[in-house]
């Protein structure tokens, strides 16, 4: 027996030169093993999800004051004043928030909203106008008012045309989509680890964070 006996611990210690004192599964280094295309890994790949961002209080932001500009035009008695009040009012009201939108990178809806906001005021007022014309009394009993009804109907036609197409710009129109990314999970690799050594061995878990 003692023959064999030799021949048993000679395999032993041959398995143990050529393991190094170290052995593991193919399967574990696969495991701790990076992904072969890392960026296509469902693990690496961020999630990215479609979301609407509203942007309407910007265009408020030039509507407001545009509108105490023009309403306070009206009562400067300065004429070049006046007149340089109203423009300012009005340069506001009708190309800033346009502006604001081509800053959002949204071309189309800027070019929306300025056909909006030039379109919609005099459609208002043309209708005002009609219907003054329309309203007139044959026999009137204050002759100046009804001369100039058709003017008045005109005017608040023009201020309901142009707070309907601030109402519609910041609510309807300055709205965009903006793509939000979840933060990335951690690849996590695990695997067992077995090293024999003399006298027993030992086992642990190896992994890859």
């Amino acid at each position: 027996m003692k023959p064999l006996a030799c021949i048993v611990t000679g395999l032993l210690g041959a398995s143990a030169l050529l393991l190094e004192g170290s052995w593991r599964p193919a399967w574990a280094d696969d495991a701790l093993a990076p992904p072969p295309n890392a960026s296509s890994s469902p693990t690496n790949k961020a999630a990215s999800t479609t979301t609407t961002r509203w942007y309407g209080w910007q265009t408020l932001a030039a509507d407001l004051p545009a509108s105490v500009l023009i309403m306070t035009a009206g009562s400067v008695d300065n004429v070049t004043l006046r007149q340089a009040t109203g423009l300012s009012g009005f340069a506001l009201y009708a190309i800033v928030p346009p502006v604001i939108h081509a800053i959002h990178n949204r071309g189309a809806i800027a070019g929306i909203d300025v056909a909006l906001r030039l379109g919609l005021p005099l459609v208002a007022a043309g209708i005002g106008w009609q219907i003054g014309i329309a309203s007139r009394d044959s026999r009137p009993d204050d002759v100046v008012y009804e001369s100039v009804k058709p003017l008045v109907y005109a005017l608040w036609g023009l201020l309901v045309g142009a707070g309907t197409a601030i109402a519609t710009d910041s609510l309807l129109l300055a709205r965009e989509e903006v793509v939000v990314h979840a933060p990335l999970a951690p690849a996590v690799a695990w695997a067992p680890v077995l090293s024999p050594r003399e006298g027993g061995a030992t086992a642990g878990v190896a992994g890859r964070f």
